[in-house]
């Protein structure tokens, strides 16, 4: 699993909190936010580290949870990438607007969709309880479901399917998540839930099932099987 979105050293001392060590930062009296060449501030490094002290210290001095990076991350993308429960609690505290959780970065993925693709249950849970968009489309045009059922994450699908979800919802190739879904648990939970089976990819014309037999074999094939229509 992806841990971090970058590494690197810095030459400005405050960046020092990806040492993990609160007592190093300093702030002058000017307040400037610190920024490095990708405008990341030292709040995002905390953030993808998963220094909740630090995160508090950079907060109550006044640090802005919601700034975004060149691409547009904010340190709440990152703390939902490193599966930082507490850091994303922090963060969520500290953000008035609900809309500020439906914020995307630079592939149009909020902080949702990137909890979801990397199997984060939890995490996805506290911003579902915040109101995110469940069914907001990155710039592919998938949704939180499609990545989970991509990646297998069995509780994330779980999850989503107790909600709102549109199963059946298509990307920019016309894969549905029942078309990406790489787990076999994960498919039977899509087709309980309704999911397509007979739904037809935009280049070929594939079906689930003709994606399953390509590449993900038994037992996905034989579950698909028992729900399509006619023969394949």
């Amino acid at each position: 699993m992806k841990t971090e979105r970058r590494i690197g050293f810095f030459e400005n001392p405050l960046m020092s909190v990806t040492e993990n060590y609160t007592g190093k930062i300093r702030f002058n009296h000017s307040h400037k936010v610190f920024t490095d060449k990708d405008q990341w501030t030292p709040l995002h490094f905390a953030a993808q580290n998963g220094d909740d002290r630090t995160i508090r210290l950079l907060l109550e001095k006044g640090a802005a949870a919601d700034v975004r990076d060149k691409a547009g991350w904010m340190p709440l993308h990152l703390a939902c990438q490193n599966g930082h429960e507490t850091v994303v609690r922090l963060l969520l505290s500290r953000m008035s607007e609900d809309a500020i959780i439906n914020q995307v970065e630079e592939e149009g993925r909020t902080p949702l969709h990137i909890a979801c693709s990397y199997g984060h249950v939890n995490i996805a849970k506290l911003l579902i309880g915040r109101g995110v968009d469940l069914n907001a489309m990155d710039y592919s045009f998938s949704t939180a479901l499609h990545l989970a059922a991509e990646q297998g994450h069995n509780r994330v699908v779980r999850l989503l399917l107790t909600k709102e979800v549109k199963t059946d919802i298509s990307d920019i190739k016309r894969y549905t998540p029942l078309h990406l879904a790489s787990e076999s648990e994960v498919v039977v939970k899509l087709l309980a839930a309704k999911a397509d089976p007979n739904v037809k990819e935009e280049s070929d014309g594939w079906t689930p099932l003709h994606l399953a037999c390509a590449s993900l074999g038994f037992p996905c094939c034989d579950i698909l099987y028992q729900h399509v229509e006619g023969f394949c």
